[in-house]
């Protein structure tokens, strides 16, 4: 393309525009000027379609850069796409290490790189004008056949460091469709537990819980996959951010054949584990704290205890959450449900 064709930042022209009444309110969480910010769960609502927005936004209305990152080079197979929906004119340039450079007219909108090689990503490329990182994808759903990186949160904090260097007014927006508090995110930052909005102004970190719209609730209940899936566990996972499971526990009373596999303490509540001779595992709520050698303390005054939380991944989680989806648990009580419901979905 010659230098003639090259068109400057303010004549770019988007075919959309940002709606956060509708979409996923980025804004909001860009006026909360904080540097790290984790934003998890609400499928389907626009998190990565408004990121692309804002940074194009940024680069029409500043000459900001941005950089689209993905953990593997695998999962940027489809990165000459990503700006499609919002500009013409994009031309993707894929470089030797699984990554590219997004160009329009003459300029260079931002850069798409796979973290899992980022260090090769030191010399040779200049990213001063890049403002904003958007980790895309960034949280695992525990127990699928995908990875975190070893030292994966370091590994971003290190890209961070190459990409920005001194500079200012600058963020990262990691992004993860799976809601799982128990990430290693939350655990390096020693992150509380909490309810929808965490926001800590010393560290300049954020991490929100993210949700439909009332207006796109509205638009989805129009469609005939809402109509099709109420009343199902993949209504509740994909509409309400709930585990996919059953909706209604099984009740059982705890029996003497039942033996006592482990207990899970979580702040002032306990729930036991049993194995029955059935095969099933039975799920018992008790207001109290156990202290005896098959106890787990996972969280205390809302603090979480991550090298018990770790134990109890390597030990007992798969087996629960198989038996979980299989629908094998009973329950001596609907809040034992309810309370098993709270922790799987904090995974």
């Amino acid at each position: 393309m010659g230098k003639e064709d090259k068109k400057q930042p303010y004549e770019m022209e988007l075919k959309l525009e940002l709606n956060c009444e509708v979409y996923w309110d980025i804004i909001s969480l860009i006026e909360r000027n904080c540097f790290m910010n984790i934003a998890m769960g609400g499928r389907g609502i626009g998190k990565t379609e408004q990121c692309n927005g804002f940074n194009l936004m940024q680069f029409r209305d500043f000459g900001n850069q941005f950089i689209y990152l993905r953990r593997y080079k695998t999962e940027l197979s489809g990165a000459a796409q990503l700006l499609d929906k919002w500009l013409d004119g994009v031309r993707y340039i894929g470089d030797k290490n699984g990554g590219g450079t997004y160009h329009w007219y003459g300029n260079t909108l931002g850069f798409a790189i796979p973290l899992s090689v980022a260090p090769n990503y030191k010399s040779g490329y200049d990213f001063s004008k890049v403002t904003t990182i958007v980790y895309d994808e960034a949280i695992i759903k525990l127990g699928g056949s995908q990875r975190y990186l070893g030292k994966e949160v370091e590994c971003l904090l290190e890209f961070c460091s190459t990409v920005f260097r001194h500079r200012k007014n600058v963020r990262v927006i990691v992004l993860g469709n799976n809601l799982q508090f128990f990430n290693p995110y939350c655990e390096y930052f020693k992150v509380k537990v909490f309810n929808n909005l965490y926001v800590d102004h010393e560290k300049s970190l954020q991490i929100i819980y993210s949700k439909d719209s009332a207006k796109l609730r509205e638009i989805e209940e129009q469609t005939p996959l809402f109509a099709l899936t109420i009343g199902t566990p993949y209504h509740e996972y994909h509409y309400n951010n709930a585990v996919m499971a059953d909706a209604t526990a099984d009740i059982s009373k705890k029996n003497n054949n039942d033996k006592i596999w482990v207990r899970l303490i979580l702040n002032s509540y306990t729930l036991n584990v049993y194995s029955r001779s059935n095969g099933r595992i039975l799920v018992e709520n008790k207001n109290k704290i156990y202290d005896d050698g098959i106890s787990i303390e996972m969280l205390k005054d809302d603090n979480p205890n991550y090298f018990n939380i770790s134990l109890f991944k390597d030990r007992y989680y798969m087996y629960i959450n198989a038996r979980y989806y299989r629908h094998e648990i009973d329950y001596t009580s609907q809040d034992a449900y309810n309370l098993l419901q709270e922790f799987l979905i904090l995974f």
